[in-house]
């Protein structure tokens, strides 16, 4: 099961936000708290709030009618900067994914993720200057539906709060990750390109990078904007074996207006 993140009460002391409490300010160092650096890249249009603005749910994605998804990293404010993996994860088998930031990336790297076909994958990496690096493949069980996760290679925190643990803040599950969705409006700068427009199917993904409870919640150790892609409206991911014998059922039905009445009665009665 998958699902919204349930909002606590209150946030405590120093935090704000919903439904996930965000500091308002960063150990990092004054400035370095996520309004801050959202604030220091908008070039023009209306601020977005990174208290207010977010979207939920946002456990499990799929791509647009494209069939492509442009994904850019935005800034880094972490000890384990030069270690974190961001990438998308199969549903149904977590542990089945498709890096597409590696540790030595940085700000302004890009990654093309195309779905070719039912359940196969392809990210393409491209450095700051949009020099083509490699590309890597993977399969899912799932045709176009995925969550997003963030590793510092000792643990390994999802989109899908429920399995990043719970805490008394949030004893439903966990929100390693805050979405938030474009407005079309707001101008912002990613690295050393020009000022674009934050588009209604674009997304920032801001994310923890230890476990919640030891975290400082300031969001700001891993952003990454993810464009061409929507947050899917189900709360649960169905298995494979279920969506084919789904499938199947609406195949016979669309079939069986067309049968015989007195075919199908005589064949019951033989």
């Amino acid at each position: 099961m998958a699902g919204a993140v349930v909002a606590p009460a209150s946030c405590p002391s120093g935090q704000m936000g919903s439904p996930v409490c965000i500091s308002t300010t960063s150990s990092n160092g004054a400035g370095k708290d996520l309004q801050s650096q959202i604030n220091n890249i908008t070039t023009s249009g209306p601020n977005i709030n990174v208290y207010t603005d977010q979207t939920n749910p946002s456990d499990y994605w799929s791509i647009g009618a494209t069939g492509v998804s442009e994904n850019s990293l935005m800034f880094e404010i972490a000890a384990n900067a030069g270690i974190n993996s961001f990438g998308i994860y199969d549903p149904n088998n977590p542990k089945t994914r498709l890096q597409l930031f590696s540790g030595t990336a940085g700000a302004g790297y890009t990654t093309s993720l195309s779905n070719p076909s039912d359940g196969n994958y392809v990210a393409q990496y491209s450095n700051a200057n949009g020099n083509f690096i490699s590309e890597q493949t993977a399969h899912f069980s799932t045709s176009n539906l995925f969550g997003y996760y963030l590793t510092n290679g000792a643990d390994t925190f999802y989109s899908d709060p429920t399995l990043n643990g719970t805490s008394s803040l949030y004893p439903e599950g966990n929100p390693n990750m805050v979405a938030i969705q474009g407005n079309g409006e707001t101008q912002l700068q990613i690295g050393t390109r020009s000022p674009a427009t934050f588009l209604l199917n674009e997304f920032i993904l801001a994310w923890e990078d230890t476990a919640l409870a030891s975290s400082n919640h300031d969001y700001n150790d891993f952003v990454v904007m993810v464009e061409s892609v929507h947050p899917n409206a189900n709360t649960s991911v169905p298995e494979p074996a279920i969506l084919g014998l789904f499938g199947l059922g609406l195949l016979l039905m669309s079939v069986a207006p067309k049968l015989n009445p007195r075919r199908e009665l005589s064949s019951i009665a033989a």
